[in-house]
């Protein structure tokens, strides 16, 4: 696409199915995108107004023109799932199925409105007020976990804390696991080893706290 324009080797063939190869295809009309967008749609109750497309700029405009906030959100996020998805293949040969990437798509998306929006009585998207850290009740502790990976090491880390409700910390602790690539993955085990310590001390009631909206 744009690399060829600018003379820079790549390939002119899609990594999803081997057509030809150019923004509207990879984002719009892949097999894959359809298969992703299709999921999508049905969840967000979203058009994308695709018939008579002609021109990729003409349409994004029109469509912007005409949609509300939340199809803007989901259009953005959407075309850079499957965009990352496109790269990661490419360049790295990880294969994302559609089902799993349109259910990051929707965490994403679901995420952002949860955080940054809250509807009012006239439809509109307002930004919500700051959200602060709330203590489990009284009898429970919180778990909270949060993971990442460190791409050079081909590894992760994570971090566990457990708070109870006079907001004294129980224990916190880090964990560092090689082999692990995945984000995901990655959010998932760093789960599993607070419940597991939990477990461990005899703690039966727990709330668990994690900003990985796909994995809880």
């Amino acid at each position: 696409m744009q690399l060829h324009r600018r003379h820079i080797p790549a390939s002119k063939v899609c990594v999803h199915c081997s057509a030809d190869e150019h923004i509207e295809h990879a984002l719009l009309f892949c097999p894959y995108a359809k298969a992703v967008w299709s999921d999508v749609k049905a969840y967000f109750n979203l058009h994308l107004c695709r018939k008579g497309f002609k021109i990729c700029k003409t349409w994004i405009f029109e469509f912007l023109a005409s949609c509300h906030d939340l199809s803007v959100t989901v259009l953005a996020v959407t075309c850079w799932h499957i965009w990352d998805a496109r790269n990661k293949l490419r360049e790295e040969n990880i294969t994302q199925h559609p089902t799993s990437l349109a259910l990051k798509v929707k965490a994403y998306v679901d995420m952002i409105v949860q955080h940054l929006y809250i509807t009012s009585t006239n439809h509109r998207r307002e930004p919500s007020t700051t959200t602060y850290w709330v203590p489990p009740p009284a009898g429970k502790v919180m778990i909270n976990v949060d993971a990442t990976i460190f791409t050079l090491d081909k590894s992760m880390g994570a971090g566990v804390v457990m708070r109870e409700h006079s907001v004294s910390c129980i224990v916190c602790y880090g964990i560092g696991v090689p082999d692990v690539i995945l984000p995901e993955l990655a959010e998932a085990i760093a789960i599993q080893r607070g419940l597991q310590f939990a477990l461990s001390e005899g703690i039966q009631e727990v709330l668990l706290g994690s900003d990985c909206l796909t994995v809880v």
